[in-house]
């Protein structure tokens, strides 16, 4: 299985054309500029003031590129049919779902995330169009190849020549499927990850708690140490118990104090900790 995780910077250049432009496709054109004046935003500083006339209905543009990473055959597979739509990421049966390379597909606002999984075939006839492209006779696709430095060593993506080119070509075929009319993809903001015989783990991030620096540093007697941090349950158990009638924003500020910064490893490593942090949510 392959995991292509696409952030996408979902914001349209106002020059190209008008904003309302895809509204009108499927609006009357009175309808689709009012849509698009109501959400004009007035930015405001001292005694001046400025209107942003390009207004933009997100989840409609959201949906359009939807449509174009799925392909309208995919994207119709996905959702099901009108009658009967298919629940999140599931299908109406096997066949329909091995029938193709995209097997999931989600978007959390402007951030992708869709698993592919390729026969022996497809992943060979992907990297030699890529290749043919953009030929690496240097073996210089795995300089600069997005890794997780906040995941252990071991279950780090192995750097090997055929998943770095196997990633780069999905990357570079979902990027031709967006015109930069409408938004970009970059290569320094996503995240490919490959499954393989050499990496056989699929790991996920958590959102917004991902660490980018490697947690190993050197000492002074030049051995390497690696840091395991570990959240006091006792003082997520006081900040609960102790709130009282404290207002929710100071509760919030210690919350997030006691916990962003070591969230991913303390949910793993201290079971009452997450016990604790599920039955406050709950």
């Amino acid at each position: 299985m392959h995991l292509l995780r696409l952030p996408i910077m979902v914001g349209i250049d106002p020059r190209p054309f008008d904003p309302s432009t895809l509204l009108r496709l499927v609006l009357d054109h009175n309808i689709a500029d009012y849509v698009t004046a109501k959400n004009n935003l007035v930015l405001s500083y001292k005694d001046m003031s400025h209107t942003n006339s390009y207004g933009l209905v997100v989840q409609y543009y959201g949906l359009v590129l939807d449509l174009l990473l799925l392909g309208l055959t995919r994207a119709s597979e996905i959702a099901g049919p009108p009658q009967m739509p298919n629940e999140f990421i599931t299908y109406d049966d096997t066949r329909v779902e091995t029938g193709h390379p995209i097997r999931l597909y989600s978007r959390y606002i402007d951030k992708v995330h869709i698993l592919f999984r390729f026969t022996h075939e497809e992943a060979r006839d992907l990297i030699q169009r890529y290749l043919t492209e953009h030929p690496d006779p240097n073996h210089e696709n795995m300089v600069g190849y997005n890794k997780k430095k906040c995941w252990p060593r071991d279950a780090r993506m192995r750097l090997m020549k055929h998943d770095v080119n196997l990633g780069r070509s999905v990357f570079w075929d979902m990027k031709n499927r967006l015109p930069r009319s409408i938004t970009p993809l970059e290569w320094e903001n996503s995240f490919v990850r490959i499954r393989s015989s050499y990496t056989a783990k699929i790991r996920m991030a958590r959102e917004a708690f991902s660490n980018t620096r490697d947690g190993v540093w050197n000492l002074q007697n030049e051995q390497t140490a690696v840091a395991f941090l570990r959240v006091d349950d006792d003082r997520v158990r006081q900040i609960l118990v102790s709130s009282g009638s404290t207002t929710f924003t100071k509760i919030v500020n210690k919350w997030s104090t006691a916990l962003i910064c070591n969230y991913s490893i303390s949910c793993l490593l201290i079971p009452m900790f997450n016990v604790a942090l599920t039955s406050s949510v709950l």
